[in-house]
């Protein structure tokens, strides 16, 4: 992301009514999927989906 990018929605936060408290709100709510737990249990699930259909092809 450019500076001026950063700026602009830097900017945005600050002087938009409702903006920051919204932002908050979302963190708050996705937070969660982003601890190592969950992105943990996300790759495990990925492997053994990849696994099964590595599985499946070499009994075609």
């Amino acid at each position: 992301m450019r500076i001026g990018a950063i700026a602009t929605a830097l900017r945005r936060v600050f002087t938009e009514p409702g903006l920051a408290p919204q932002l908050r709100q979302e963190a708050d709510r996705i937070a969660p999927e982003l601890l190592r737990p969950s992105v943990s249990r996300k790759y495990r699930a990925l492997a053994a989906e990849t696994t099964q259909a590595d599985r499946k092809l070499a009994t075609v």
